[in-house]
C-alpha cells in the first residue's frame, strides 16, 4: 500500500511528470471536483494544498492507477495481443534472447522478427542481384562467342589472303624472269619474301580501315612460305596455275 506518510504532500509526484502528463493530470483532478489551478504542478507555481484524508488520499490512488493505466496503453501502441504456442525449447531460447538483450519477453521476440524479417529481404535482394549477374554474364557470353566467330573467320581470311599473295609474288617472278622458271623455289626465296612484304603493304592500305580488323598487322614470313611450299609442287607448271 502507498504511504503518503513517507512519500509526502499529495499530488507532489506530477510535478516530476512531462508537461503533456501534468496537463492530463490537473484535467483528470478536475473532473473529479477538486480545484485545480490552470498552472498547478508546474516548475514555476506552488504545489497545491489538499487535506491528508481518506477522501483525497483516495483519489490520488486513483490518479496513480489511471496513470499506470495510461502508460501501459502508450506502450501497447501499435500493438495487439496474440495466442500462439511455443514449445519449451523455443520458449527457453526466448527467455534466453530477453536476458541478453536486457528486454521483456515481447520485446525481445518483436527483435528477433524484425531481424529475421530484415534478414529475408536482404537475401532476396541478393538473389535479385546475382539473378541480374547472370543474366548479364549469358549476355556477355553470347558476345563473346560471336567475337570469338568473328575473329576465328577473320583469322581464317587473313592466312588465306596471305598465302595467295605469297602464290602470286612467287608465280610473278617466274614469269618475269625465264631463268627463273624451273629454278628450285629456295633459290627465289629471298626476292620472294622481300616482294610479300611490299605486295602485303598495298593490300592492307587499299583495305583502308578494313584492314584494322584483321588479327594480326605483320605476317610470319616464314611461316606463310613454308605454308605455300607444303600446298604447292616445286615446278614451273603447278606454280603458274596459281595466277589462275
Amino acid at each position: 500500500m502507498y504511504n503518503y506518510r513517507q512519500q509526502g504532500t499529495l499530488f507532489s509526484w506530477i510535478r516530476k511528470s512531462s508537461p503533456e502528463d501534468r496537463h492530463w493530470a490537473r484535467a483528470y483532478l478536475l473532473r473529479k471536483g477538486l480545484p485545480i489551478q490552470a498552472d498547478a504542478f508546474e516548475p514555476s507555481s506552488l504545489d497545491p494544498f489538499f487535506p491528508d484524508d481518506a477522501l483525497h488520499r483516495e483519489i490520488d490512488s486513483q490518479l496513480r492507477n489511471a496513470w499506470r493505466q495510461r502508460k501501459a496503453r502508450r506502450k501497447l501502441s501499435g500493438r495487439k495481443a496474440y495466442n500462439f504456442v511455443l514449445s519449451h525449447s523455443a520458449k527457453r531460447k526466448l527467455d534466453q534472447i530477453a536476458e541478453a538483450m536486457f528486454s521483456s519477453i515481447t520485446d525481445a521476440l518483436n527483435n528477433v522478427i524484425d531481424h529475421e524479417h530484415r534478414r529475408i529481404e536482404e537475401h532476396a535482394q541478393k538473389l535479385k542481384e546475382l539473378k541480374k549477374e547472370e543474366i548479364r554474364l549469358k549476355k556477355l557470353s553470347k558476345s563473346l562467342q560471336t567475337i570469338t566467330h568473328v575473329t576465328q573467320t577473320l583469322n581464317a581470311t587473313e592466312r588465306a589472303l596471305q598465302l595467295q599473295t605469297m602464290k602470286l609474288v612467287l608465280a610473278q617472278l617466274r614469269l618475269d624472269n625465264p631463268y627463273a622458271q624451273h629454278a628450285p623455289s629456295d633459290a627465289l626465296k629471298e626476292e620472294a619474301l622481300e616482294k610479300f612484304r611490299s605486295a602485303w603493304q598495298e593490300i592492307t592500305t587499299s583495305m583502308g580501315l578494313l584492314a584494322l580488323g584483321l588479327p594480326t598487322r605483320i605476317p610470319d614470313l616464314e611461316t606463310v612460305w613454308q605454308k605455300v611450299m607444303s600446298e604447292s609442287p616445286d615446278n614451273s607448271e603447278e606454280t603458274s596455275r596459281a595466277l589462275l
